[in-house]
């Protein structure tokens, strides 16, 4: 695939405590592009 005529991804962002991930819901299925623990206050 060329990327010419697909559409714009709409990838969501998730926190949960001193976590986030990064998303995308596709069809019926929900993909995980990333996952990381955040900055903790120092």
């Amino acid at each position: 695939m060329d990327g010419q005529g697909a559409l714009p991804r709409e990838v969501r962002r998730l926190l949960v405590g001193h976590y986030e991930m990064r998303y995308e819901i596709r069809e019926a299925a929900i993909y995980v592009l990333r996952l990381w623990h955040t900055r903790e206050d120092r």
